[in-house]
């Protein structure tokens, strides 16, 4: 798709891609033709304008050219192709229900269900798009491959008609200053799209002179056609703001009449629009900056696409500020760009006095605090930095946002958007650097300095505002409205700067202005001039491609916005536009000279004298059923609206929000509240470390704790004893296979840990502790042995679970931080919290009479891999040192009673989720819950809660989540 932007270099690649592939032996033979594959490429050859980046129109052409030789041979030489391709039509590809036509399409099937017709549909070469016959030469393109398609279902119908008209002009080759290949042709568009509304075409054109003087208060507005020293840009500007804000309003319009030499009421034909169906299309960056800007003075929100650098705008300039007090709070130069921050704005002697009575002894934080006299910019402060030694960086600069005077300083739209993609940009450094503030300043020095280079922010997702981008940016959008600004400075730029140039290379020549003797005239160069020549008219071309991208972008209402130089208003009240605006190659001129070829046919080209009034009822337009071209020249067109100063909306502003009103106090609100946990989140804290001098294992504790836990699931035993009343997945069979070398060698391979040094010494300690296993009680169990007076008849291991944890409360509230202090957001009455995870082991046990239990266990490796001693266990780690009492489930020495409650509420929780389970495990017995158990791998014994240990976890189970529930509440 979008093939019209390949390059020569894209080319050669895909024409590899494409080519011939390796055969086997049992591989058909090749197609007839240079490509393997069946390609398909999309294009617009007349959509062509990446040319800055080696993008060549001809590079489509030639590809067209390829597809249609290829199925030239192929229809001429491939047998296997007889009864499925013909000359004269093609067969639909869309099973039934695709559709024809705008909306039409693949359904999503399954070979099942795909239907093909008792006849496939074919479509006939020989009748184009509309179903009217075509001529032989399409015929012949189409039977080749080559498929122009000319349905627009975007544009209303009219102006389609005026443009196809305009482009037949543009295109037409009595423009090419050179032929060649690099020309688009034109193609005329079929309109297909049925609407009531009309076509609407507008030119907005200033013709005015400046006479008073500027006003020198700042108070009182500048007015472009008014007031000295304004430029055709500026008025420009103003026109189009004007127009827009018209049209957002729904208000009529006036049209100058210079035969009354007066204005006269329009009755506006086109609908009141709202500013997102409005794009502004622009050829500069620069331009696109004063756009905003001018529709943000009048009130109307506007977006670009990208404003320059992102770092180096004003209002990311203040957060940085921020930023880099709270990673370097006693740096000087960072207090001082903190207190001259429009969020704080203190004034120089204020600042002098600060600095002045600052003592060495004193941090800047407390200075700040005892020093500055408003409580809510200290709070700020001191609350923003505490977040920020925290870690919440990102949460700290979102307080400044949210509770500073940071959008009373930088009010608009724009800037709201710069915002946002700042507070990205900050999450992704996080994401790269961690969240320390000091790194995440010093990353964002780096991205700073590469100025145009760095970032720009995403396009914005702020929704409501007039969209304002370039052409380039433009493809493959649409709008209700489109505006082109300034056409008439489009393509003066390049031309000014590619006469600065010494060397020029085209896709054909190179060629270098050789000038020995600076100051005086270089040598005459034919191939410079050559090459010159070339480049200007490819540049032209390009152009040309760049005005149809602009135009073709609008669906109901297109608007001119600009004006030629030396544009006047004659005696006689008409608009006299010099025929020398026509001769130059920007897009203004292009224009121009199509409507004046539209309108006027082959005349020669002279002034164009136009009436406004009656330049919409042209035979031309009337008989395209078009609305015609409405021109408007001055302000005087459009209602008059009060044009505020930025400097009295500031006062304004601030004026608002200066007055002390109370704000209603509005109920607090009752809500549910959920959170999602991990079972980790309830580990107790407790000093497992121990001082031990035992030998010491090169691994990783995490992956070796996930070695042992793989070698448990795969390696301990099921008895499986059957008959039961259990469900099946509990009474898998499973050998024993914990001290198996072949076992413990897959999971050394499947941890990688296959060339590491000391991989015999890992090995070793996994046949230790499986050896443990199946010595302790847990491995007695598992295989089918009595442990006081109880067997194990079925297991699982990793079991997955999902349990939510539900608590009602009472006076339990949400609070938002504010400087004023915190205030209650609502109240919550009801929450819950949502663990998932894996729980390592969970027997099933049955006693004498026939009972059965379960029970949960949580196997540690604590103690098992530092400080294990194979060979003396007396002299190991700590939780060792009860070896000898394999059997015994009750904890003996202080390291096991220190484990067990470390991990007392996550083997409180498993059992809970495991109570909510018990009926998909057994459908004819109740199940009995057994006090869930810790297996200690050091000492290979099962630590069994407490009756009392469990009563208290209970209780504590709700004292630790809603621990977190405060903590999610305090955010």
């Amino acid at each position: 798709d979008e093939f019209q932007d390949t390059n020569p270099q894209h080319y050669r690649l895909l024409c590899r891609l494409w080519g011939r592939r390796k055969r086997e032996p049992d591989c058909p033979k090749p197609p007839a033709g240079d490509w393997d594959p069946t390609v398909c490429i999309v294009g617009d050859m007349k959509q062509s304008i990446y040319r800055f980046r080696q993008a060549d129109v001809r590079v489509m052409k030639r590809a067209v050219a390829s597809i249609r030789e290829i199925n030239r041979i192929e229809q001429n030489q491939e047998s296997r192709l007889k009864g499925i391709r013909f000359e004269e039509k093609s067969r639909d590809p869309r099973p039934v229900g695709g559709g024809v036509g705008k909306h039409s399409g693949f359904v999503k099937a399954d070979t099942e269900d795909i239907k093909f017709p008792a006849e496939a549909r074919f479509h006939d070469f020989r009748l184009g798009e509309d179903g009217n016959s075509s001529s032989e030469l399409e015929t012949k393109k189409r039977s080749e491959g080559h498929v122009e398609l000319s349905i627009n279902h975007r544009t209303l119908p009219g102006l389609l008609t005026t443009l196809n008209h305009l482009f037949s002009d543009i295109f037409n080759s009595k423009h090419h200053e050179i032929t060649g290949d690099w020309h688009a042709r034109p193609q005329p568009l079929t309109p297909k799209r049925k609407s009531s509304l009309r076509g609407r075409l507008e030119w907005l054109m200033p013709v005015s002179k400046s006479l008073e003087p500027k006003p020198i208060g700042l108070g009182e507005p500048i007015d472009a056609f008014k007031h000295e020293g304004a430029n055709l840009r500026d008025q420009s500007l103003q026109l189009m703001t004007s127009r827009i804000a018209s049209l957002l309003k729904g208000e009529p319009t006036k049209k100058w009449n210079s035969e009354i030499k007066s204005y006269e009421s329009q009755v506006e034909t086109y609908r009141k629009v709202k500013p997102e169906e409005i794009l502004i299309l622009a050829h500069s960056k620069i331009n696109i900056i004063k756009i905003v800007r001018a529709l943000e003075s009048r009130g109307i929100p506007a977006v670009a696409d990208r404003e320059g650098p992102l770092l180096a705008k004003p209002v990311v300039k203040a957060l940085v500020r921020h930023l880099r007090f709270m990673a370097y709070p006693e740096d000087e130069n960072a207090v001082l760009g903190l207190l001259r921050n429009s969020t704080i704005g203190l004034d120089d002697a204020t600042i002098n006095q600060l600095f002045s009575a600052k003592l060495k002894t004193i941090s800047w934080l407390n200075h700040l605090d005892e020093q500055i006299q408003n409580q809510e910019i200290v709070n700020l402060i001191l609350y923003s930095q505490q977040l920020s030694s925290s870690g919440y960086v990102k949460e700290a600069l979102e307080i400044w946002i949210d509770h500073s005077d940071l959008f009373l300083s930088h009010p608009s739209t724009s800037e709201r958007k710069d915002i946002e993609n700042f507070l990205q940009l900050i999450t992704k450094i996080i994401q790269e650097v961690g969240h320390d503030a000091s790194s995440i300043y010093a990353r964002l020095n780096e991205l700073s300095a590469l100025d145009s280079a760095g970032p720009t922010g995403k396009p914005s997702s702020i929704t409501g505002a007039v969209k304002v981008m370039t052409i380039h940016q433009s493809k493959g959008l649409e709008s209700p409205v489109v505006i082109l600004f300034d056409p008439f400075s489009i393509g003066v730029r390049d031309s000014a700067l590619a006469s600065k140039d010494h060397i020029k290379i085209t896709p054909d020549l190179i060629a270098a202005q050789l000038n020995p003797w600076p100051g005086k005239t270089a040598p005459l160069s034919g191939l410079w001039n050559l090459c010159k020549v070339m480049e200007n008219t490819q540049d032209r071309a390009e152009r040309r491609r760049q005005l149809y991208v602009s135009l073709t972008r609008v669906k109901d209402l297109l608007i001119i916005v600009g004006a030629p130089k030396k544009v006047t208003m004659d005696d006689n009240g008409s608009l006299v536009i010099p025929s020398k605006a026509f001769g130059i190659g920007n897009h203004g001129a292009m224009l121009l000279q199509s409507l004046w070829t539209h309108l006027h046919k082959n005349e020669e080209v002279t002034d164009f004298v136009i009436n406004p009034s009656t330049l919409d009822k042209h035979d031309a337009f009337m008989n395209a059923q078009l609305d015609g071209i409405h021109l408007y020249h001055h302000m005087d067109c459009f209602e008059r609206h009060e044009n505020v100063p930025e400097i009295k909306k500031q006062i304004q502003r601030i004026g608002h929000f200066s007055k002390d009103e109370k704000k209603p106090d509005f109920p607090i609100k009752k809500i549910k509240q959920r959170i999602y946990l991990a079972t980790h989140d309830l580990h107790k804290e407790s000093n497992l470390e121990f001082i031990h001098g035992g030998p010491y294992l090169d691994i990783e504790p995490t992956i070796f704790g996930e070695m042992f836990h793989r070698l448990i699931e795969i390696g301990l035993p099921n008895p499986a004893i059957s008959p039961s009343s259990l469900s099946e997945n509990w009474l898998i069979a499973n050998d024993d296979g914990l001290t198996s070398e072949q076992i413990i060698d897959e999971i050394l391979a499947e941890f990688s840990m296959t060339d590491r040094q000391n991989i015999t010494e890992i090995k070793q300690r996994l046949l230790v502790l499986g050896a443990l296993v199946r010595e302790g009680a847990l491995g007695t169990l598992s295989n089918g042995h009595l442990v006081g007076g109880m067997k194990v008849i079925g297991l699982r291991t990793e079991l997955p679970f999902w349990y939510r944890h539900e608590m009602n409360h009472q006076d339990f509230f949400r609070y938002l931080w504010t400087p004023k202090g915190r205030k209650k957001k609502s109240r919550v009455d009801y929450s819950e919290a949502i663990f998932e995870g894996r729980i390592d082991l969970v027997l099933i046990l049955e006693n004498e009479k026939g009972d059965l239990y379960l029970q949960v266990i949580d196997a540690k490796t604590t103690g098992a891999i530092n400080g294990f001693n194979e060979k003396q266990p007396k002299q190991g780690h700590p939780l060792q040192q009860t070896s000898g009492k394999s059997l015994d489930m009750q904890p003996i020495s202080d390291a096991e009673k220190r484990l067990l409650e470390s991990h007392r509420l996550q083997l409180i929780l498993y059992q809970k989720a495991m109570e909510k389970m018990t009926k998909t495990i057994s459908n004819t017995k109740n199940l009995n819950l057994k006090n869930p158990a810790i297996y200690s791998a050091a000492s290979g014994r099962l630590l069994s809660l407490s009756d009392e240990a469990v009563i208290r976890g209970k209780e504590e189970l709700d004292e630790a989540i809603m621990i977190h529930l405060g903590r999610e509440t305090s955010k």
